[in-house]
């Protein structure tokens, strides 16, 4: 669901025109085998498993860019504190978290697809001043958008639906 298939195709795509470009696919999901046995013969993809703390900062500071073509989640703060624009497609069964992106602000929601996330990637990769622009509107985004102030406007959430719901009687 993260669409790991389309960003192996797009990077593959992008391989044939950048001879140094790397693929890192973090985490430890359900195509774990699948992605071994498709990335066995390409050395440019990096699979270093599950990463936390300074491990994932590593990575992520190693990137110009994160690719997250299906659902996205809460990765998209790790992308924000990192200052990397992610590359997403649009119209797919995202969670919550995709009501932080804004395209052209900090992310570009493309087309579903190999070739859509291929020319996305391609264009911050030819475009250095607006992948910055991204990167600081992803910084941007990760002062706004934090823990605390997530926490807060649930618990605010949680009182005014209390403080709305009818009263049973005898309860």
């Amino acid at each position: 669901h993260k669409g790991v298939d389309v960003a192996l195709l797009a990077a593959r795509q992008l391989r044939a025109r950048i001879p140094t470009l790397g693929l890192v696919v973090g985490g430890s999901g359900p195509v774990g085998g699948w992605l071994a046995e498709a990335a066995a013969s390409l050395p440019w993809v990096h699979r270093p498993g599950a990463v936390h703390g300074a491990d994932k900062a590593r990575w992520l500071a190693a990137a110009d860019v994160m690719v997250n073509p299906g659902q996205v989640g809460l990765g998209v703060f790790d992308g924000f504190a990192a200052g990397l624009p992610l590359v997403t497609c649009r119209d797919m069964p995202h969670s919550p978290e995709v009501a932080y992106l804004g395209h052209e602000v900090n992310a570009l929601l493309v087309a579903p697809g190999p070739d859509a996330v291929a020319r996305a990637v391609q264009g911050l990769l030819d475009d250095p001043a607006g992948r910055q622009r991204l990167g600081r509107g992803a910084l941007d985004s990760a002062s706004r958008h934090t823990l605390d102030r997530m926490v807060s406007q649930f618990v605010a959430g949680v009182a005014m639906w209390q403080a709305s719901a009818p009263r049973r009687s005898g309860a």
